[in-house]
Parts: structure tokens; sequence; C-alpha cells
């Protein structure tokens, strides 16, 4: 269940990014990351990586995915100028949270624009029907039509967003032409 409901978040947070003409992740280059804490266990396959933390040394269940999502048109324009701003996307929010009964509620969402990109930081609580939660600290990077999602995962809302914020701390985002 806490799967289908993180594969479910993952899928609503680059929804809110889809068209109909779509482009997945960013110009070759344009991410740099040397994020491996030590003892963790790095997968990569199609685009995707996964870094993970075995329970032996975080105790808790831990992980970073980074990834593409998929966009259309010249999102990044969308974002900066508020035409895909954080009021609507918290209304999107809303809805998922009552779609779902309150198992999936986004607790903070906050526009990023810099330089180099434009996106949307969040933090999700999942609750399982067990009552048990997961807490998934994400942030989409999104250059005109291509983006990224980075997404921590734990079992502490403090954990996720210090498995992202670390992650964003050891990374490198340049435009590439």
């Amino acid at each position: 269940m806490i799967i289908q409901m993180i594969r479910f978040s993952v899928f609503v947070l680059a929804g809110t990014l889809l068209t109909a003409c779509q482009t997945g992740g960013l110009k070759p280059g344009s991410i740099k990351s040397n994020y491996s804490p030590a003892g963790w266990v790095e997968i990569s396959r199609g685009g995707n990586t996964l870094h993970a933390c075995p329970i032996e040394k975080c105790k808790t269940p831990q992980a970073v995915l980074v990834g593409p999502i998929a966009v259309g048109g010249d999102v990044e324009t969308a974002i900066r100028k508020d035409i895909l701003s954080t009021g609507l996307l918290r209304e999107v929010d809303r809805s998922i949270s009552r779609a779902t009964d309150g198992q999936l509620v986004v607790t903070s969402r906050r526009k990023v624009v810099t330089k180099t990109y434009s996106g949307f930081e969040a933090t999700l609580k999942i609750t399982a029907d067990n009552g048990k939660a997961i807490y998934v600290a994400t942030r989409s990077i999104v250059q005109n039509d291509r983006g990224m999602q980075i997404s921590s995962i734990a079992t502490s809302e403090a954990t996720a967003r210090a498995n992202l914020n670390s992650y964003l701390a050891r990374t490198t985002i340049t435009r590439v032409q």
C-alpha cells in the first residue's frame, strides 16, 4: 500500500507539469551531483537514480530518488509568470487530500526560482491504512520544456527534508544551451 501511494504521489506531482507534447529530463550535463553518503547504495537505470540507505546503517527506511519528469511547452516561463502558481497547486493538493481521504496530504509547498531553473518544492505525508506515515520531500527542476524530480523519502519529515537538502547542497544545476 505504501509503495502504491508513493508511486501515486510522484505521478501526481509530475502530472501537474504535463501537457500534450512532452519532453522528459534535463539536457545532458545540466545536473551534476556527488551525492552518495557513505554506506548508501546507488542504483541507476534508464535516467533514474535511487540512493538508498540500508536499514543496518540508518535504522529507518530512507531513500532519495532522482529522475526525469515529462513536461510540455515552456513550463519554466509558466512558473516564472505565476501561470502555474503555488496557489493553483495548493488547490490540486487539497483535491488530492480529499480524494485519498486524507491519506496523502501536502504539508508544505513553495515556488523555487533561480537563474538556472524554476520549479516547486513540497513535503507530503502519506499515511497507510495501519496509521503509519512516510514523508516525501520533493523538488521539481524545470528548464524551459524539460524537467527532473528529486524526491527524498523517510519515516520522519525532518529526515526527508534533511536528505533532500543534502542532495541539493551536493548538486550543481547549470543551463546547457
